[in-house]
């Protein structure tokens, strides 16, 4: 099932803004509906990953509260609170723990810009006292009522938008109609605390006014303090935006070996393009090997996979699907089944690979959605099979096929669409 290319835009927005540098760790949170819950926020903000240290013998369970969001936001179990707070700290996390005691601090006062990780006790009892002493700041969010606290779940979305909100998750249509009202660039550059523009995307914004302005030197002063989160996150927009100013302070070889860096990191198509137009005649036949050869080094197969079909070099795209036989995941469907089309008339047991891997992952996972797409790959995979005279080692399709019978006999409903 190709991905449709709306659906496409959006997984790439999700992804690039992901925050690394903003966590949750919840102690001993049992319930489904709050962990469902704590997770959903976590993926509306725009947490990476979270935490959690559970009770021995309590295996996590989500409900429908969280819509799906566990499985865009990971959640790593701890063994113990002090394995959990020890691996925090290791990555440069402040620790902020609710808490009602006499040291604790109205939320609101807190610095959430930095790397910080909110940690959130059980449901009854809130956070144990181990827990509260390995705090780097107790904070509390006021109450108006007679009850002293909020549920979990809701404490946790408050703290999570209140961090977004402080690193710049705000209406900047409404900032930039502000700008122009005023027609005043210092004007629209007093609506952002400093903080706020530690955002990439919100320094990318603020940068292409003031290049749009004229004001190229500003503009890369504003993005350079972005520059370390645009490290951690992918942050196309920061990036496209530094490139465009480079180029207009005539800084061009910079420009280009920031390209470079990008195309190395996303294996971005349109990146590596525009930076073969900008090389001399012959040069860029010599980086495009290069290119080709840092795609196949790249630490994440799906995305070298993707660069080298659409590119595309479909030779070594094959080369390297046999390469990686036992890296394919089948999930991966919006990726794995475009290349495996584009491949089939040249490369017909690259093609069956990847096919095949589409087809154990639906049959392994018990995902009955997605067994006429399964049943349709494993047809291709039969009609591929006529044209192929060596299988490089791998099984023929009649000892797959064979294979798939004995280990999901049971998967009935999936070979009566095979049969149709």
């Amino acid at each position: 099932m190709p991905l449709l290319p709306r659906r496409f835009e959006r997984l790439k927005t999700v992804l690039n803004q992901r925050m690394s540098d903003l966590t949750v760790l919840v102690e001993h949170v049992e319930k489904p509906h709050n962990l469902s819950a704590i997770l959903r926020s976590c993926d509306a903000v725009g947490v990476l990953e979270a935490h959690a240290v559970s009770l021995s013998g309590r295996p996590r369970t989500f409900n429908s509260t969280a819509q799906g969001s566990q499985r865009w936001v990971p959640l790593h179990d701890h063994a113990d609170i002090g394995t959990a707070v020890e691996h925090l700290k290791a990555g440069g996390f402040r620790l902020y723990g609710t808490n009602l005691g006499v040291e604790a601090r109205d939320y609101r006062d807190c610095d959430f810009t930095g790397p910080c990780a909110f940690v959130l006790g059980a449901e009854k009892w809130g956070l144990s006292a181990a827990a509260t002493a390995l705090m780097d700041q107790a904070v509390f969010i006021p109450m108006r009522g007679m009850v002293q606290s909020l549920n979990v779940s809701v404490a946790t979305a408050t703290l999570l938008f209140e961090a977004l909100l402080e690193r710049g998750g705000v209406d900047r249509y409404t900032m930039e109609q502000l700008a122009q009202g005023r027609g005043d660039l210092d004007g629209y550059l007093e609506l952002f605390e400093p903080s706020q523009l530690t955002w990439p995307d919100t320094a990318a914004e603020v940068a292409g006014h003031l290049l749009r302005g004229g004001r190229a030197e500003q503009a890369l002063t504003v993005l350079d303090h972005a520059a370390k989160a645009s490290q951690i996150m992918e942050a196309e927009s920061w990036h496209a935006t530094r490139i465009a100013v480079l180029e207009a302070l005539g800084r061009c070889e910079e420009a280009q070996q920031h390209r470079w860096q990008v195309f190395s990191k996303t294996l971005s198509i349109p990146v590596l393009r525009e930076y073969l137009q900008r090389l001399d005649d012959f040069a860029d036949v010599e980086a495009e090997e290069q290119a080709l050869a840092a795609a196949e080094q790249h630490p994440l197969p799906l995305a070298a996979l993707q660069f080298l079909v659409f590119w595309p070099s479909l030779p070594r795209a094959a080369r390297y699907v046999i390469e990686h036989c036992h890296d394919w995941d089948g999930d991966a469907y919006e990726i794995v089944e475009p290349a495996a089309e584009r491949l089939s008339a040249d490369h017909p047991v690259a093609a069956s690979l990847l096919l095949r891997s589409m087809v154990v992952f639906a049959l392994s996972m018990g995902r009955s959605k997605r067994y006429r797409y399964a049943a349709e790959n494993l047809r291709q995979c039969e009609r591929l099979e006529a044209r192929i005279d060596d299988w490089q080692g791998f099984e023929s399709h009649n000892s797959f096929v064979g294979r798939l019978r004995e280990a999901f006999a049971q998967k009935w409903s999936f070979w009566q669409l095979l049969e149709r």
